[in-house]
């Protein structure tokens, strides 16, 4: 490091996206998207109920989990009415040149090193990730202490977050026996009883096999433990009601599986990066509209 202040180092972030601006449309159950062509790309992320989009001749029926990249200079707009219950996040940005544009040959983004193939739609396995990405950009924005750098950055996580989910599942490690076919029940019982307190032992108890073997083949499956599956199930949820209801901390923690608040609270931070009340007030902002 040569000149300037010698009590900072100098770090050129030449990023090739630039972000424009963001909200969170709800639906009053009239209308539908208008019919329009922009100077900028468009992300469409639907948190509840569906959507009908069409971008020229290309029709796309989203529902939660969804994405939508809407490409510059091209026309779109809806194709149906919107459903009372509809509520989804947007947001405008542009690509820096050469990049191609969204969608053509599956889309890309220039620069050194890594590419981002961003789809021209996708369903995010876990959108909870994005959805906290575009509230906290909207939580700022809102707040009008959203800076350019930290808006590009942002923006940046989100499409790597896009681009992450397009791509082809990584084949899990064969285990011999019927292993495999063990760890997708003992994972359906996760997602649908992680708030009941569950643990290996209980699942290996109504799986009817041994506890040591159960934890053996799921990791060779999901390449995780048990125990962090249930928490990654809790604190998903945990992060839903945080967000959009009143429940308190105690009141969450029960809701989630949790029967001890401090370890609810060491496992959210451990996960989110926030303690649950600080998570609450970080998002508490939504830049709403509903036209």
């Amino acid at each position: 490091m040569t000149g300037g202040d010698e009590r900072f180092a100098c770090l050129p972030l030449p990023l090739p996206v630039r972000a424009g601006n963001a909200g969170f449309f709800i639906s009053q159950g009239r209308g539908r998207h208008p019919e329009r062509v922009i100077a900028s790309q468009e992300l469409i992320l639907v948190s509840r109920g569906r959507l009908g989009m069409h971008e020229a001749e290309c029709e796309f029926d989203l529902g939660p989990g969804d994405v939508l990249l809407l490409s510059a200079g091209r026309p779109h707009g809806g194709t149906v009415q919107y459903p009372p219950d509809l509520a989804f996040y947007w947001l405008h940005f542009e690509m820096a040149p050469p990049a191609a544009g969204i969608g053509e040959g599956g889309g890309g983004m220039a620069g050194a090193g890594a590419v981002l193939e961003l789809p021209r739609t996708v369903h995010l396995p876990q959108p909870g990730r994005v959805e906290d990405l575009l509230r906290r950009f909207l939580n700022d924005q809102e707040a009008g202490c959203l800076k350019r750098l930290e808006a590009d950055l942002l923006l940046l996580q989100i499409l790597a977050e896009i681009a992450d989910a397009a791509r082809p599942p990584v084949a899990a490690e064969t285990v011999g026996g019927p292993g495999p076919v063990l760890a997708n029940q003992a994972n359906q019982l996760i997602q649908t009883r992680f708030s009941q307190g569950i643990s290996t032992a209980a699942l290996a108890r109504d799986l009817h096999c041994n506890p040591d073997y159960l934890g053996r083949v799921y990791r060779a499956a999901y390449h995780c433990t048990i125990v962090e599956a249930i928490h990654r199930q809790q604190v998903a949820k945990a992060r839903e009601l945080l967000k959009d209801s009143p429940l308190n901390s105690h009141e969450i923690a029960r809701a989630c599986g949790f029967r001890d608040d401090i370890y609810f609270r060491r496992i959210f931070k451990r996960h989110a990066g926030l303690a649950p009340l600080a998570f609450r007030r970080l998002y508490a902002r939504r830049h709403v509209n509903t036209e």
